[in-house]
C-alpha cells in the first residue's frame, strides 16, 4: 500500500501525463487501485483531470466510487467540466456543487466562470454570490473569488456590479483588470460612448499597477472603434510598437477592424501586411472593411487569398464577400461565391453582418432598465403557466351562478382547512391549477412533485391540494357531475363541475409528503389521518372572494392584487421572506441586507414581499391577529420600510413538510410576482414528532429549492443566520470565528419569554413588537384563569 509520503511522487503519475485515450487510462487506473493510490487525494486529483478530459462519463465513475471525497476533489472535477467551455455540461459542475457540505474559495470561480456561458445560467451565478457572502469570510475572497465575480457580472452584461466588485480589490492582477477593460469594450446595452470612454479610463489608471498585454490591447482599440476615435487607435498602435508586444490575430484583427471603420483602408491593408499569422477572422476584417468601401473585387481578391492559404471560410466570410459584390454591383462574382457557401441552403435574410454596436433600449413596463452597462428586467415574473388562474365568478354573473349553486343537489362541507385551500385555488396561489387535483395530477404531484401541461412543459407542485370526502358523501355524489361546496354554516361557497372521485392513499401520502408516518404530524392529523377515504377533483368556480371578516381582510392581497401594487411602486425585482413567527431585528437585518444585495446587483428597486403564514399553523404558534398588530408595530417603528414592504397575508395552511412544502411557497411566490425567495433552514425547524431531533436536514430546504424542477426561474438566497451580538448589543450576522459573543433565540425561546413576561436582550426586537406579544400571553392567561379561552386565540 502507497503511502501518503510517497504518493506525490509516484512513478506512475509520470504516466498521467503520457496518456492519450480510454485504453491507457483504464489501465493506469487499474495500477491506481492495485498500488493503493486511490486512496490519496493529490493521485486522484491527476486521475481525475485527466479521465475527465478523454471521457468525462468514465470521470464520474471514477468519483462516485469514491468514499467522502474531499472539497478539493470536488474542485478538480468541477474545475475541469468547466474548462471544456461547454454550457451542456454546467449541470454536472452545479450537480457536483451541491453535494458539497463546506464549499472553499477555491470552489467558485469556477462555477462562476460556468454561470457565465449562458444567459439560462446567470441566475445560478447570481445564486452563488449570495453563497460566496454566506460561507466564505471576507479576507478568503477579497481577490481570487472577487475576481472571478468581476467576471461572471461582466459576461452578464451587469457592468456597475462588475465595477463595483472591482474596486473592492485592493491589487487587482492583470486577468481581472482585463475582463473589465473587455466588459466596458463590449458593452451595447449601457450608456454607450460612456462605457467605450470608460474602458479608455481604465487602461490609463491600469498602466500604474499592471503591465497591459495583448489583451488589454483589444479591448482598448475595440472601444476606440466604437467612438470612431482614430487618434486613439494610433495612439494604441504607437503603444503595442513601443512596448514590444505582438501583432497577434487578435491584436491584428482589432486595428484593421478599427482602420477600416474610421475610413483609413492603407493602414489596415498595412497592419495586414505586417502580421505574421493570420486566420479566417483577420481576413473577414479586411474583406468587411473593403466592403463597407466599396472596393468589392478587392475583397473578392481577399477571399481568393484566404481560400488559397488553406483556410476555412465561416458563414461571416460568405456574408461579408457577397455583402462587397453587391454593394460593387458584382452580381455574377456574388452568384459564384455563394454557389460554393455550404450556408446555401438557409435564406441570406435570416444572418445579419453586425457593423455598429446596439442602441439602448429605453426603459418602460415589461423591458429593459438600461443604463452604465446594466441590464435587468423590469417586468414582473411571469406566472406559472403563463396565465394566473382567477377562479372567482365575474362580478356580474355572481347572481346567476349563486342561483344555480342552490339548485344543485349534492352538497359537500367544507372544514377550515378545505375553506383555505379553496382561497388559495381561487386567486391563482397555485396556477395553474383550476380546482382540486383530479388523480393525474394528484400523482404526478406525489411522486415528481411537479405537473407536466399540455405544452410538455413542467411546472413544480409538490404539495397535494386535494379534497376528502367520506363512504357516505361518495354515495350522494353517485353519478352527479357536480357539487355545490359550502361552509360550516351551510353557506354557498363554490361549485365544484367535471368532477372525478378516486381512492385517498393516506399512508402513502403522508409517507411521501412528510419522508415518515409517525403519529404527531400536525397537518395531517388535522387534514388527512381522520379525513375520508376517497377524493374528489374537479374545476372550480368560486362564488364571490373568500373572506373571513375578522379585521384582517385588508391584508390578505391575491397574487393579481399584489401584482398591481408591485407595479404601482414601479418594482424591478421582488423577494419574499414568508415567517410564522413575529418579526424581530435579526429578521430585519436579513431582509435590509438582502434589498441591499440587490441593489448591488444592479436592480433600481426591489420591493420586500413580507409574506405572514395565514392559514392553518400548529397550536403553540402565535394567532394570526397578534402576529399581525406585531408586523404593523415593527413598520410603525421603522425597523421595515414601509416604502419598499408589502405584507400580506399567505392564506396556504402550513404543512411543516420541509423540503417538499418549502417548493409549494417558493411556486406560490413565482405567482404572485416574487423572482427572489429567502430560504433558511427547514420550513419552521420541525422536530420529529417522536424522537428527539430535527425531522429533517437544516440545509436540504434550499438544496431541494436550487435543483426543484419547474422553479429554474426563482431566484434562491440562502439565508443568513442571525443572531444576538452580545458585544454590540443587536442582531447581527453570525461570526463562527466569534462564536462565543452569539445569543440564539429561536421561537420557542422568544414565545418563552414573552410567556413569562421577561424581556429579550436589547435590540432583539422593538419595544413596541414586543409588547404586542406579551399583550398577548397575558390575554391568554387571563382567559384561561376564567376558565375561557382567548376569542383572539380561536379566531386566528
Amino acid at each position: 500500500m502507497t503511502s501518503p509520503s510517497t504518493s506525490k511522487n509516484h512513478r506512475c503519475l509520470n504516466l498521467i501525463s503520457k496518456c492519450k485515450n480510454l485504453e491507457n487510462l483504464k489501465q493506469i487506473h487499474g495500477q491506481f487501485l492495485t498500488i493503493g493510490l486511490s486512496h490519496h487525494t493529490f493521485p486522484l486529483s491527476k486521475l481525475l483531470l485527466l479521465s475527465s478530459t478523454l471521457c468525462l462519463p468514465y470521470a464520474l465513475s471514477i468519483f462516485r466510487r469514491i468514499s467522502n471525497p474531499s472539497v478539493f476533489l470536488y474542485n478538480t472535477l468541477i474545475s475541469s467540466i468547466v474548462s471544456t467551455h461547454q454550457s451542456t455540461q454546467t449541470h454536472l459542475a452545479f450537480s457536483l456543487y451541491a453535494q458539497i457540505s463546506r464549499p472553499n474559495e477555491f470552489t467558485f470561480p469556477s462555477l462562476f466562470k460556468a454561470s457565465g456561458f449562458h444567459p439560462r445560467w446567470h441566475r445560478r451565478g447570481r445564486a452563488l454570490h449570495a453563497h460566496v457572502l454566506k460561507l466564505l469570510e471576507p479576507v478568503s475572497h477579497d481577490g481570487f473569488v472577487q475576481a472571478a465575480l468581476v467576471g461572471f457580472y461582466a459576461n452578464c452584461g451587469k457592468l456597475r456590479v462588475a465595477r463595483s466588485l472591482f474596486d473592492r480589490i485592493t491589487e487587482p492582477d492583470l486577468a481581472t483588470w482585463n475582463t473589465l477593460l473587455a466588459a466596458y469594450a463590449s458593452s451595447n446595452e449601457g450608456e454607450g460612448e460612456i462605457d467605450l470612454e470608460e474602458c479608455l479610463r481604465l487602461f490609463v489608471n491600469m498602466r500604474s499597477s499592471v503591465r497591459p498585454n495583448e489583451v488589454s490591447l483589444v479591448a482598448l482599440m475595440k472601444s476606440c472603434t466604437g467612438l470612431g476615435s482614430l487618434c486613439g487607435g494610433v495612439w494604441a498602435h504607437v503603444y503595442l510598437l513601443k512596448t514590444n508586444l505582438s501583432l497577434n490575430q487578435f491584436v491584428g484583427t482589432s486595428l484593421i477592424d478599427l482602420y477600416s471603420k474610421c475610413g483609413c483602408l492603407s493602414f489596415a491593408r498595412q497592419v495586414f501586411d505586417e502580421m505574421r499569422q493570420r486566420d479566417t477572422l483577420c481576413y473577414n476584417a479586411m474583406i468587411r472593411g473593403l466592403a463597407v468601401h466599396g472596393f468589392g473585387l478587392e475583397a473578392i481578391g481577399f477571399y481568393k487569398n484566404l481560400i488559397s492559404q488553406g483556410l476555412a471560410p465561416d458563414e461571416a466570410t460568405f456574408l461579408v464577400t457577397i455583402s462587397a459584390c453587391s454593394h460593387s454591383g458584382l452580381v455574377d462574382e456574388a452568384a459564384i461565391v455563394f454557389s460554393g457557401s455550404p450556408f446555401r441552403s438557409s435564406p441570406l435574410t435570416s444572418h445579419r453582418v453586425s457593423l455598429h454596436a446596439s442602441r439602448p433600449v429605453s426603459l418602460r413596463r415589461g423591458g429593459v432598465f438600461s443604463r452604465r452597462g446594466l441590464a435587468v428586467k423590469a417586468a414582473l415574473i411571469e406566472p406559472d403557466g403563463g396565465k394566473l388562474m382567477d377562479l372567482v365568478v365575474e362580478e356580474s354573473k355572481r347572481r346567476v351562478m349563486k342561483r344555480e349553486a342552490e339548485t344543485v343537489p349534492v352538497r359537500i362541507m367544507l372544514n377550515r382547512v378545505d375553506l383555505e385551500w379553496v382561497h388559495v385555488l381561487s386567486e391563482g396561489w397555485a396556477s395553474p391549477l383550476r380546482g382540486f387535483m383530479r388523480q393525474s395530477e394528484f400523482l404526478q404531484t406525489l411522486h415528481f412533485n411537479s405537473i407536466r401541461l399540455e405544452d410538455g412543459s413542467v411546472v413544480n407542485m409538490s404539495v397535494p391540494i386535494v379534497l376528502a370526502i367520506d363512504d357516505e358523501q361518495k354515495s350522494r355524489v353517485g353519478d352527479s357531475d357536480r357539487v355545490t361546496l359550502v361552509d360550516s354554516s351551510g353557506n354557498p361557497i363554490a361549485i365544484l363541475s367535471d368532477i372525478e372521485i378516486y381512492k385517498h392513499p393516506k399512508e402513502e401520502r403522508i409517507a411521501r409528503t412528510w419522508g415518515t408516518t409517525a403519529p404527531g404530524l400536525p397537518y395531517a392529523e388535522e387534514a388527512i389521518t381522520r379525513s375520508g377515504n376517497w377524493l374528489i377533483g374537479g374545476d372550480l368556480q368560486v362564488l364571490e372572494p373568500i373572506k373571513y371578516n375578522d379585521g384582517l381582510d385588508r391584508f390578505r392581497l391575491s397574487p393579481s392584487q399584489l401584482r398591481e401594487e408591485f407595479t404601482k411602486r414601479d418594482a424591478d425585482a421582488v423577494f419574499a421572506f414568508q415567517l410564522r413567527n413575529p418579526v424581530h431585528n435579526g429578521h430585519a437585518l436579513l431582509m435590509t441586507d438582502t434589498r441591499r444585495r440587490l441593489l448591488e446587483m444592479g436592480y433600481k428597486n426591489p420591493v420586500l414581499l413580507l409574506n405572514p403564514l395565514g392559514g392553518f399553523t400548529k397550536a403553540d404558534d402565535v394567532p394570526l391577529s397578534w402576529r399581525m398588530r406585531q408586523h404593523e408595530k415593527v413598520l410603525e417603528d421603522g425597523v421595515l420600510d414601509p416604502e419598499t414592504t408589502v405584507v400580506s397575508i399567505f392564506p396556504s395552511p402550513m404543512h411543516y413538510a420541509g423540503p417538499t412544502e418549502v417548493q409549494w411557497h417558493a411556486k406560490a411566490r413565482i405567482n404572485a410576482g416574487a423572482n427572489f425567495y429567502i430560504v433558511g433552514r427547514d420550513p419552521a425547524g420541525m422536530g420529529h414528532p417522536t424522537e428527539k431531533r430535527d425531522l429533517y436536514d437544516a440545509d436540504h430546504g434550499k438544496q431541494v429549492l436550487s435543483m426543484a424542477p419547474g422553479l429554474e426561474r426563482l431566484n434562491i438566497l440562502p439565508f443568513k443566520v442571525a443572531a444576538y451580538d452580545t458585544t454590540q448589543g443587536k442582531m447581527a450576522f453570525f461570526d463562527p470565528a466569534r462564536s462565543q459573543d452569539f445569543l440564539f433565540i429561536s421561537g420557542t425561546k422568544m414565545r418563552g419569554l414573552a410567556k413569562k413576561k421577561e424581556n429579550p436582550p436589547d435590540g432583539f426586537m422593538c419595544p413596541s413588537g414586543w409588547k404586542v406579544l406579551v399583550d398577548y400571553y397575558d390575554s391568554v392567561n387571563a382567559e384561561s384563569g376564567n376558565g375561557r379561552v382567548s376569542e383572539a386565540a380561536i379566531s386566528a
